[in-house]
């Protein structure tokens, strides 16, 4: 019997309970590199329906961590971390930009696995989870209380919430536009309202905005108001962005307002 009651000891500082049994048969094994769901729970109950966050990491042997070679894709467990855990929970979990109380609970899933071998690498490895993961994100987007659709627009996915009657975005006009940008989680990261000026583009130009954003506005009229999720590859790709606050193989989703759509006046002496 662990330190908590119902709870094992999964290593130092970690404690964990099985709470459901997934289809898998094969136990996870040192050297697999999996993709895990998570969420934090506010108590023991852990009564939030879904998991938020997502980690990928690589099982080592060194961890000396038991909790791993326990289970199987597809199960899910509750963990408690007391103070003093080692630094590499804190970093997969991000804990240094949260507010937290020790311990710390979290429910967790086993979504994949990959097994290195001779015709899977690291990099190859961590690719797979990497859109794995992307893939399930972007199906938990698209979703909509109210069952409303997105629309394929070469490869980024629209849902108009707002049709304008003004000028159609073509190539070459000038094109201004508000957005509000979130990660697939939820959380805002961009926000033209708090820039010091509007976002002006001269339509079609490169390296204006990202690709996903440009494939989503084609099109649509001065006044439109609509949803665009853009999958990474399409966005900040496998690399995220230069600046760091988008990470890699991220999905986004702008919150996009197009304020006018005029032509551009070309110089009487051209």
């Amino acid at each position: 019997m662990g330190k908590y009651s119902g709870f094992k000891s999964g290593g130092d500082k970690i404690h964990y309970k099985l709470e459901k049994i997934g289809d898998d048969n094969n136990f996870l094994k040192n050297g697999d590199y999996l993709a895990l769901q998570y969420t934090f729970c506010e108590d023991s109950k852990c009564n939030k329906n879904e998991p938020s966050e997502w980690m990928i990491k690589k099982l080592d042997e060194e961890e000396n961590e038991s909790i791993w070679t326990e289970l199987r894709v597809g199960d899910r467990i509750k963990i408690i971390l007391d103070s003093g855990i080692n630094e590499q929970w804190i970093n997969l979990l991000k804990l240094e930009d949260k507010k937290y109380s020790w311990p710390i609970i979290l429910r967790m899933d086993v979504q994949a696995s990959v097994s290195t071998g001779k015709f899977v690498g690291k990099r190859s490895a961590m690719e797979l989870l990497y859109t794995y993961r992307e893939e399930q994100e972007l199906l938990h987007m698209m979703k909509t209380p109210a069952g409303e659709t997105f629309v394929d627009k070469n490869g980024a996915y629209v849902q108009i919430t707002k049709m304008g009657k003004g000028d159609t975005i073509q190539f070459g006009k000038e094109v201004c536009i508000s957005y509000q940008a979130f990660f697939s989680n939820g959380i805002k990261f961009d926000d033209t309202d708090n820039w010091a000026d509007t976002l002006k583009i001269s339509f079609g130009s490169p390296l204006q905005i990202i690709q996903g954003l440009e494939y989503g506005i084609d099109g649509m009229r001065d006044g439109t108001e609509a949803k665009i999720i853009i999958p990474s590859r399409l966005g900040f790709g496998e690399k995220g962005s230069s600046s760091g606050i988008v990470p890699p193989f991220e999905p986004l989703l702008y919150q996009v307002k197009i304020i006018s759509v005029k032509e551009v006046l070309k110089n009487e002496n051209e």
